[in-house]
Formats: C-alpha cells, structure tokens, sequence
C-alpha cells in the first residue's frame, strides 16, 4: 500500500508524518482541547504526556479504517461526553495533517484502494495474520489471484520435540547456547524464535556477542544496543539532568562521546586528559559551571552550549528547534569508526534531520526530550535474513521457512502465547463494532494468537525444543 500510495501522495506535496511527530501534534491537540473544555470524558488523567500514548494507537486505528471525524455519532459510544471528546480529537487531528501537508497511514491506505487493480498473483502463508483493512486490500489489488496457502497435514508435524523452563530469560537463552554447543550444532541449522519479546532478543544478542557467535536478525536490533544509539540517550539524558558532568564523563570514559579534533589535538599537544579534567573540575550541574582554564576546552563548551536551549530560559519550546540542536551536538561528538556503529549513527541522523523538519509545536522541555527519546528507541538497524555460518532470530509469527533442522521457541509463556485479551482503554470492542467493521475487537487477541501459533507449529519439521522462563 505504501509503495502504491507514497509516490501518489508525494506528488501532492505532502510529506510522510513520523510517529514522534504525530503524537506531538496529538499532544499540542489535546493541550488546546483541555483548555478549551472540550475533552472533559478525559479530564482524570493528566497531563497530555500520559493521555497521548493512550489516544494515539485509538485514534491510528480509526484512520486506518478510513473513518473521519464528520462519520463518527454519539450512538456509536457508551456516552455521548465521550463520543464528543473523540470527535473534537479527530476533527482537530485532521486540520492539523491537513494544514502541516502531511499525511499518515491512513491516507495510505485511503489513496491505495482508490488506485486500478493490479490482479497480480498474490500468494501468502496461512499464518500470515492480516487485519480487515489488509484483506480488503489485497482482494481488491489481487481480486481471484489472491491465494491463501493451505495449513500443512499431520504429515508436517515434527516427531522430535523437548521442552525445559529457566528462572529468568538470561538463563533461558544461556541453556539454548549450551545445548547448541554440548550437541555440537553447526550454526546455520538452528533457529531461535522468540514470542515477539524484547527482552530474550536482548539476551540472545548479548549472548551472541559473548561467545562470538554470528548471528542475524529478521527483524534487526534497536540501535539503543549499539554505541552510537547510547551516545544519544546519554546525550538527552546529559541535558535533561541540567547538563550533569558525570554522564558526561562517563559518556567520555565509555568510549560513547569523543570530542572535536581541535580540542583532542590541544589536550594531545599539552599533555592533558581531557577525562580527568572534566572529573577533577567541581561542576556538578548547570551549564554555567563549565568553566575551565584550558582555552581550548572552554572553547568546546561555549560552542556546544550556544547551540542547545536552556530549559529555564524555554520552558515551551519547539521539538524541531530542539532536534536540530541535539542533531548538531551528535555529529560534533558522536564520531564512531567501527561498521555497525556508524549504520546506527546514520539511522540516527536521519531520525534527527527528520525531527528538525517537523511543525513547530511547542511542547514541555521535558516533554520534547521524551519525544526524540522515544522516537530514537523505536529506530532497528542491521535487519537480516537467514544467512549461511550465522545464528537465525525471529518472531514466531514468521518462523519457519529456512529448512533449519533445530528450531527453540523461546518466552513461551503464557502471558506471550496466546496473551492477555484486554480491550482497548479508548475504544471498547461494543463501540468498534458500532462504528466500522474494519476495527476489530481487541478482547479476542488471546484468542487469534492462540489460532496462529497453531498454525505456524503444524508448518514446521524437524526438532523443536520450547522453553518459558519463571520468576
């Protein structure tokens, strides 16, 4: 749908909103709202840093399904306060793309079913999960070429499976490498599938690293694991704590910093360290504290210091104005000479340029270093397909598909596979269903999850060892 709609919707001038400018937008909306009176159904909860997130994935979802504010009524919601507080969030969330000239997923989604159908052979997976717009989508765009593969027989069914349970995930992964190397596996025969969770694919990363495992990623890493991605939160975190030098210290001693070249070829022509001068020097907190009587250090400073805001003196400022400073500080310190590091760097950079070219609303400081916080967290790097020598990861909802001989399914547990079926805060699965077909009810997720593990399991062969951690 993107690749059908993007050059469309380019073409009209607009550009693709990101999801750390949307919500921003979202809060600006929300802020105006609340003062105005016009969302009291969510007038408990407070402030818009907190209600955001919670409106945000509600409000995407009713994009998606193509429904606007103008089609949305009071007969569709538990209470019509309600249903006035979703319309005012929506309505406004319009004027705002549409005045910014930007456009999200679901004007992708509205310009891609408008376009001529391909009726090209679309063939998928049965466990590939689509959601009622995605099936819309690809009846449409395929029409009778769309073919959904038929679930594997018992035939499919592996004979050889084991399972084991560790207290907490790093023991977890630490017996899968174990029983990697005590069975003497080559490498590229095994494959790892973990149940969507962040925190085994930290494990398995670390562990790789550890003992010098090749590995790749199907759905790649968060470049936060990486140097360059910590140089930045540190970063945020050094101006967020009112310019604390022991993070910038410890930045400088982890190797995740390096100042500018004039200033390292001053400290190298004097004979000084720069680290040690920065740890002996009583600063503490405030920008003003930086005081030095080395010129070329004082120099750095003044420099990095008359780029980034002061919070006291902006206590409300613009998450672009605010980007484009921190984007200059990083290129000026964060300088990485190792492959992966300076992919994440670039990722980050874009992430950051994009930032700057953002509206300008005007957040909480705070608030704007959460955005560009949150925002680098979400960015992945180095994502990679089965590769032969190499360790392969991936979430169970694509696992398969490689002929590896040994498959452990990791984080079985029962709160990932199939999951707790909670409805959605915003919008309650009897309020879905009154408003458009194309928003599911949430409730049965646990349900879903349940049906399409099964369906993965009977496409696999060979040997599966499930493990779940406890604790």
């Amino acid at each position: 749908a993107e690749k059908i709609a993007g050059p469309v919707l380019a073409s009209s001038g607009l550009r693709r909103a990101e999801a750390g400018q949307m919500m921003s937008i979202l809060e600006n909306i929300l802020a105006e709202l609340r003062k105005n009176g016009r969302i009291d159904y969510f007038a408990n909860i407070k402030p818009e840093s907190a209600l955001g997130p919670m409106i945000y994935t509600s409000l995407q979802e009713l994009r998606v399904a193509g429904v606007a504010s103008a089609d949305l009524s009071a007969d569709s919601f538990v209470d019509p306060v309600k249903a006035n507080a979703i319309v005012a969030i929506l309505e406004c969330y319009e004027h705002h793309m549409c005045e910014q000239k930007l456009y999200d997923a679901g004007d992708v989604w509205r310009i891609a079913m408008q376009q001529e159908n391909s009726q090209a052979l679309l063939i998928l997976p049965p466990f590939v999960e689509l959601t009622a717009r995605e099936k819309d989508f690809v009846t449409k765009r395929a029409g009778e070429n769309f073919v959904l593969l038929a679930v594997p027989t018992e035939k499919s069914i592996p004979a050889e499976y084991d399972f084991f349970r560790a207290i907490g995930a790093a023991n977890e992964i630490a017996e899968v490498f174990r029983r990697i190397v005590a069975l003497r596996m080559p490498i590229d025969t095994v494959q790892l599938v973990h149940a969507n969770s962040e925190e085994h694919v930290r494990e398995i990363f670390l562990r790789a690293i550890a003992m010098d495992v090749p590995v790749t990623f199907a759905e790649g890493i968060p470049v936060v694991w990486n140097k360059a991605g910590r140089c930045l939160l540190h970063l945020l975190d050094w101006i967020s704590a009112d310019f604390d030098a022991r993070i910038l210290v410890n930045m400088l001693y982890d190797g995740e910093a390096k100042f500018s070249q004039e200033c390292f070829s001053a400290a190298r022509q004097q004979r000084k360290n720069i680290r040690k001068i920065l740890r002996e020097t009583p600063i503490g907190r405030g920008r003003n504290r930086y005081q030095f009587a080395e010129d070329w250090l004082q120099r750095e400073f003044d420099a990095v210091f008359a780029t980034v805001p002061i919070a006291a003196e902006n206590p409300y400022i613009e998450v672009s104005k605010l980007a484009a400073a921190v984007g200059r500080v990083y290129a000026r310190w964060g300088v990485f000479t190792d492959a992966s590091e300076i992919e994440a760097q670039k990722k980050i950079s874009e992430f950051l340029s994009d930032a700057a070219l953002w509206a300008d609303y005007r957040l909480d400081f705070s608030a704007c270093l959460d955005r560009l916080r949150e925002g680098v967290t979400r960015l992945r790097f180095l994502s990679e397909g089965s590769k032969a020598g190499h360790l392969y990861v991936q979430p169970y909802t694509t696992a398969g598909w490689t002929r590896r001989e040994q498959l452990f399914f990791v984080g079985m547990n029962s709160d990932m596979i199939p999951g707790a079926g909670l409805q959605d805060p915003v919008l309650l699965d009897d309020e879905r269903q009154k408003i458009s077909r194309l928003l599911e009810p949430q409730g049965k997720r646990s349900t879903k999850k349940r049906i399409q593990f099964e369906q993965v399991l009977a496409g696999l062969t060979g040997k599966l060892v499930f493990s779940w951690k406890s604790g």
